[in-house]
């Protein structure tokens, strides 16, 4: 999976308001001698907006988006045209989210609190309205010093379609909105109902409903707090983390977990970008649906530029 992202956020009036522009290429099969490459890519666009309230202890932050999408299918056939055009969709999404977290200067993670969160979302796909749903829990818990623990669940369902099911060929290269797991590389992981994120497996898993569980801890290693001369990079510090996963399928009744662990070096690059730098390895534990051992290495960088 490969993406980009460009966005543009308004903070002058109280509300947040963003416009935001995604490309993403998933790669269905990778090509090579046992057969041609397949994948999709899809182009979004989104206006949003949103608002926190400060509660006395926690804020609520309520969201509403409207994007436009388009997926371009690229499967080869002999005598066709290797790429089709998907319709465009349209569809709007509210969310609500409850965080109350605390950290500390020497914080490697969150250290303490919860996070909250619930979406719904209307598709229209050939004319047919469907529902998306998405709840999601996590906690942050300190175990010793700065080492925490952080669980977590979500599930998301879908529902809806005021008439008959369509095939792909009758929706023209469009399918109806499905629950999805999806692998993190390289993924947002910002939207929970585009998928939630099963590490250690190398294909996105449908059903119309997924439930998922989580259970992150991450330790300090060292504090760094240090550059080198004039060098744009502000190194702070090293921790390690380990993880399991465990996703669940209703239908077939079918569960993928997954173990991992691995380093996070954070910094500052340019002094206003916030920079990790992750080598991790994952291990999916059912190889029949996807289940593999991925080694990452991954560079996470955002800035902004105030204008």
């Amino acid at each position: 999976l490969a993406e980009g992202a460009l966005q543009y956020a308004y903070r002058g009036m109280g509300p947040t308001l963003s416009l935001g522009l995604s490309h993403e290429t998933t790669f269905v099969f990778p090509g090579g001698a046992s057969g041609p490459e397949e994948f999709d890519r899809r182009l979004r666009v989104t206006l949003s907006a949103s608002i926190p309230f400060r509660l006395q202890w926690s804020t609520l932050t309520p969201i509403l988006a409207a994007s436009w999408e388009r997926t371009n299918i690229h499967r080869p056939e002999e005598g066709k045209s290797p790429s089709t055009h998907g319709p465009v969709f349209m569809h709007a999404t509210a969310g609500l989210s409850l965080t109350n977290v605390e950290s500390s200067p020497l914080a490697v993670a969150t250290e303490r609190g919860y996070r909250l969160y619930g979406a719904l979302r209307r598709y229209d796909v050939g004319g047919i309205p469907y529902w998306k749903g998405a709840l999601s829990a996590r906690a942050h818990l300190p175990v010793a010093g700065h080492w925490v623990a952080s669980p977590a669940l979500a599930g998301i369902a879908t529902s809806g379609g005021q008439g008959p099911r369509q095939t792909r060929a009758e929706l023209e290269g469009g399918t109806p909105p499905v629950a999805s797991f999806s692998s993190p590389l390289g993924g947002s992981g910002l939207d929970l109902l585009d998928g939630l994120p099963l590490r250690g497996y190398a294909f996105s898993l449908t059903s119309r409903h997924v439930a998922w569980g989580s259970l992150d801890t991450r330790l300090p290693l060292a504090w760094i707090f240090n550059s080198w001369d004039t060098q744009p990079l502000f190194l702070e510090h090293l921790s390690l983390f380990a993880f399991g996963d465990l996703g669940y399928l209703p239908v077939p009744r079918l569960s993928l977990p997954s173990v991992g662990g691995g380093l996070k070096l954070t910094g500052t690059a340019l002094v206003r970008m916030p920079a990790t730098l992750t080598l991790a390895v994952h291990h999916g534990l059912k190889p029949d649906f996807g289940g593999e051992t991925q080694l990452i290495l991954s560079l996470q960088a955002s800035g902004s530029i105030g204008l």
